[in-house]
């Protein structure tokens, strides 16, 4: 077995095994009381802020996995294009188009309502965290595609962007009060992870 395919395997294995341990603790409702605590007091905070809620809005509407991956996939071809990596460049789209179709699929198989405390309207179930199952893969998965292309000051940066944006994607779930604290956890490790396992098996060009 290669190294890479070695890693692929521990990396998929470590996520798989974070999944499904949080899955089935809020699948028992050994979660629930800390998690609808910690939503409740994150959606109170916020609906006494118009202000604040307004920003938040808008927020989750940009970051919405359709709209993250209308501006990616012309990034992602344009990176292919410009470096000459084009089977490395779609091996990373793919993987992000498999990631997002197997976070819906995990939604349905664990099933778990939304909060009570929504301050807007959110349709479908809520574990794990779809913006914050796709922004982590999106950072992720961007980051890993470019880093053998830039020098290190950018690829501080990628880190730095990845972080913030996905921190900033995870708080405003909570605070909007539609995913639990659980949702959106589960929501990084199951991007960042899976992004992260499929990585190693792309071609290097």
């Amino acid at each position: 077995m290669t190294p890479e395919r070695s890693a692929a395997i521990r990396y998929a294995s470590a996520t798989v095994i974070c999944i499904v341990t949080l899955a089935v603790l809020v699948r028992t409702g050994a979660t629930q009381t800390v998690d609808a605590g910690l939503v409740e007091r994150a959606a109170g905070f916020t609906s006494g802020r118009p202000g604040l809620l307004r920003g938040l809005e808008l927020f989750e509407e940009v970051t919405r996995p359709v709209w993250l991956y209308a501006v990616v996939t012309p990034l992602i071809l344009l990176t292919g294009w410009r470096a000459r990596v084009w089977r490395r460049a779609a091996a990373a789209w793919v993987s992000l188009m498999v990631l997002w179709s197997s976070a819906a699929l995990l939604k349905i198989v664990v099933g778990r309502p939304r909060p009570a405390a929504a301050l807007v309207e959110a349709s479908g179930l809520s574990f794990p965290s779809g913006h914050a199952t796709n922004i982590a893969a999106v950072t992720v998965g961007l980051a890993l595609l470019l880093w053998p292309l830039v020098g290190s000051r950018e690829r501080r940066l990628l880190v730095a962007v990845g972080v913030v944006l996905t921190v900033a994607v995870v708080l405003d779930r909570v605070f909007l009060g539609v995913h639990y604290p659980s949702d959106v956890l589960a929501g990084v490790l199951y991007g960042g992870g899976f992004v992260a396992a499929a990585s190693r098996l792309w071609p290097r060009r």
